[in-house]
This record gives structure tokens, C-alpha cells and sequence, in this order.
């Protein structure tokens, strides 16, 4: 009985490792997309609704019978999620649909940025946005993040305004907001629409390479994990150039046959290309942040102690 509970014990710790190298994989490949998705302002909450969305369709598909209801109850199984949630999300065919009913799932930042500009404690007479003191006076940028950021501090939320851009100091005391802008916005959500086209692309040509299929798909990439700092643009002009001839090489084939290679009913085939660049110093890596943390270490130590310093809590 003993021997039967140490290998079930042990069965269950590799199954365990297996799930959290399965779950740091999918650290790796959501981290640059977790970043672009941010920059467009899509909170943590509308991303796990959306995540909750593709793994119940996703579970539909592969469970449901021909021509037939998806099971919940096997949805549930193959998910972990619970059924109350299934069957909301079963009638939606995007995120859209899944918040129509709710309310706007909008990160903080993006909260005190609709805030700003439709309230109009916080408006002139023109209904224009207000410089706002940095007090805690009745329309101050303090009470306008109490009001609707949660409990994200006003300090927190000045410095992330401050990051993207689109806050500056009008004075030393106020804070005013910038104007919209209209342009970058409409070029950001492009660029996040073709992203998640290509990334959707790639997953699947890698994953039908991976599994059984009777039709030929190719998948594939090489890299260098230190390259010499340099031969990095010699490499990336290189390859870019080739990249581009391949697509070239593309557009010709297509030319050749003139309108005779579309049909009314047909899949959807293409290449896709990219080149490789990551920078030697990733955000968030150990030995950079112990490096920091050692520079830090040494600043503290070569400031005189016996000089205090004023304590100062302004924004």
C-alpha cells in the first residue's frame, strides 16, 4: 500500500512539473503580446475573459458531436472552468458579445483618462479637460484617481500617465492632459489586428506540423543564441533583404497566373517571414536585476550616513 502511494505521489510530481513547464512556455510566447495588448489598453481582466472565450470554443470544438449541441458538462471537464460560465460564453462569438452585458472592463489608467474628459467636476466651462492640483482638494488629480482607479495610489497612476505620454506638468503643483491622439491610436489598433493575425498564423502552421495532416505544411526558423554585438546589422540587413526577395518571389507567382489561381470556395494559403532580434538585456531577467540591485547596494554605501536627507511625500 506504501509502495502504491509513493508512485502515485511520484506519478502526481511529474504531472506537476510537466504543468508548469507547460505554463512558463505560455509565459514566454503571452509576454510580447501581454505588452502590446497593454499599450492598447486592454486590462488583465478583459484579457482572462477573452482567454476564457478561446479555451471554451476551443473545448466546443474538439467535444462536440456532428451536428450537435456542445456538452457543458464536457466542456467543464476538458477546461476546469464551471458551467454557469460556459454556457454564457457559449452564446458569444467574440469578445464583444462576452461584454456587451457587463460593464466597461478598462484598465485603470484608461478609467481616469474617461473620467477626465466626461466628468464635469473635472472639465472648464468649455468642457475641456482641467489642469488639476496635485492636492487632495475637491478636483484634484488625487480625489479624480480615488474616484475611479481603485486602489491604485495617485502616485502610481501620475508616473504610468507620465509613461505613455499623455500627461505634463502644466505647473509644479498641476497636472494637465494632453490631447488625444487620434493617429496613433488607429495605428496602434491596426498594428495589434495584424499581429495577432500573424501570431495566429504561425501557431497554427507550427501545430499543424506538429500533428497528423495529409496536405504538406512547412514551419521552421534557425537562430544564433550570442552573436557577435558586431555582426548584428550586417545579419539583419542580410536576411532582410533575402526575407523580402521570398516574398517577391511571392507576389510573381500570383502574377504569373494570373486571375486562374483564386476559385468562389477555397482555403487560405500564404508565407510568412520574420527576423530575429532580442536584445541581450531582457527586462525582468535575474542576473540584470541582481546587477541593479548590486549598483544600488553600492550607491547606499558610498553616501555619508551621518548626513540625513529630507523626507519628501510630493507627488
Amino acid at each position: 500500500m506504501a509502495k502504491q502511494r509513493t508512485v502515485g505521489l511520484a506519478v502526481q510530481s511529474d504531472r506537476n512539473t510537466e504543468l508548469m513547464e507547460l505554463a512558463d512556455s505560455c509565459r514566454v510566447a503571452l509576454t510580447p503580446l501581454c505588452r502590446e495588448f497593454m499599450r492598447g489598453g486592454m486590462s488583465a481582466q478583459l484579457f482572462l475573459q477573452v482567454a476564457k472565450l478561446a479555451y471554451v470554443q476551443v473545448a466546443a470544438i474538439a467535444t462536440s458531436r456532428a451536428r450537435g449541441k456542445p456538452n457543458v458538462s464536457r466542456i467543464a471537464a476538458a477546461t476546469g472552468l464551471n458551467r454557469r460560465d460556459i454556457s454564457a460564453l457559449l452564446d458569444t462569438t467574440n469578445a464583444n458579445d462576452a461584454l456587451k452585458s457587463g460593464r466597461p472592463i478598462d484598465q485603470p489608467v484608461m478609467k481616469v483618462l474617461r473620467e477626465w474628459r466626461t466628468n464635469p467636476r473635472f472639465l472648464t466651462r468649455r468642457s475641456q479637460p482641467r489642469a488639476l492640483l496635485l492636492d487632495s482638494s475637491y478636483a484634484s488629480f488625487q480625489s479624480l484617481v480615488r474616484c475611479c482607479a481603485g486602489d491604485v495610489t495617485p502616485v502610481a497612476l501620475l508616473k504610468e500617465l507620465e509613461r505613455e505620454g499623455v500627461v505634463s506638468r502644466a505647473t509644479s503643483d498641476r497636472v494637465k492632459l494632453l490631447k488625444d491622439r487620434k493617429g496613433q491610436t488607429r495605428h496602434r489598433r491596426a498594428a495589434l489586428r495584424y499581429l495577432s493575425r500573424n501570431i495566429a498564423d504561425q501557431a497554427n502552421a507550427i501545430t499543424n506540423r506538429l500533428g497528423t495532416q495529409s496536405v504538406p505544411v512547412f514551419a521552421g526558423s534557425r537562430e544564433i543564441a550570442n552573436l557577435n554585438p558586431d555582426l548584428v546589422t550586417p545579419f539583419l540587413r542580410s536576411f532582410a533583404e533575402r526575407a523580402n526577395g521570398l516574398l517577391e518571389n511571392f507576389d510573381q507567382w500570383v502574377n504569373r497566373r494570373g486571375g486562374e489561381h483564386t476559385a468562389a470556395i477555397g482555403p487560405r494559403v500564404g508565407i510568412g517571414v520574420y527576423v530575429i532580434h532580442e536584445s541581450a538585456e531582457i527586462p525582468g531577467d535575474k542576473r540584470a536585476v541582481q546587477a541593479s540591485r548590486a549598483k544600488k547596494h553600492s550607491r547606499r554605501k558610498a553616501v555619508d550616513p551621518s548626513v540625513k536627507r529630507p523626507r519628501t511625500s510630493s507627488l
